[in-house]
């Protein structure tokens, strides 16, 4: 049963190591979403999340990785116990994992979808 819900954007904006230029234009957006997060894990400490990307549809948990090709190498993992390394997490995974961290969650499980995927299609997802 879904008990909250957030939506975010996922740009690497939100993590302010790779916007040291702009950190203060976007610390408005960064600190509604890092308040939405700590929302969520006040509520539960496992989420779901669901992001577009090319190569979904597929669900990736239990990951760590990193937004070094963003410019910065800030590692992120999607649970407190990630045993797989993957250079390759989509960015919905990387900042639904950056997000998890900050806001204490103890994992997130990130369900891809591809851009083009039929609203039915996206709705019959588990």
């Amino acid at each position: 049963m879904i008990s909250r819900l957030a939506v975010v954007p996922h740009p690497p904006l939100l993590v302010p190591e790779l916007v040291t230029g702009a950190g203060s234009d976007t610390e408005p957006v960064r600190s509604a979403c890092l308040a939405a997060a700590r929302d969520l894990a006040a509520c539960s400490a496992e989420w779901v999340a669901v992001g577009v990307d090319p190569s979904g549809p597929r669900v990736v948990e239990d990951a760590a990785g990193t937004f070094r090709g963003f410019g910065v190498d800030v590692p992120v993992s999607l649970s407190e116990g990630a045993t797989t390394a993957d250079d390759e997490l989509p960015l919905p995974a990387l900042v639904a994992a950056w997000l998890r961290e900050r806001a204490g969650a103890r994992s997130v499980r990130v369900h891809l979808v591809p851009p083009d995927m039929p609203a039915a299609d996206c709705v019959a997802l588990e």
